[in-house]
């Protein structure tokens, strides 16, 4: 059953990273561990102190802030403009 379990969760990875890519895998990978980390905290009472708050939040906001500024980058003007002429040219993305 383990042996399932770990399969299953390496085609969803494989599946994240084909379509979506890494960084976003890796977002989903480190909000999967923060929600485990915060849940654990709540149904057992485990105790938090606020620097592991701190750096939980640090690292999922560096990861969602590389996504972004990747996701930015990404998409460029589709258009280009001559300044000899008013013809434009469409790149195709």
């Amino acid at each position: 059953m383990l042996s399932l379990a770990s399969s299953l969760g390496q085609l969803f990875i494989n599946h994240t990273i084909k379509d979506f890519g890494p960084v976003t895998n890796s977002l989903i990978m480190t909000l999967r561990q923060f929600l485990s980390l915060l849940l654990s905290a709540i149904i057992f009472l485990h105790p938090l102190t606020i620097l592991q708050m701190i750096g939980a939040t640090i690292v999922f906001i560096a990861t969602y802030g590389q996504s972004f500024v990747l996701n930015s980058r990404s998409k460029p003007s589709s258009t280009l403009s001559s300044s000899s002429s008013s013809t434009t040219v469409n790149i195709p993305a």
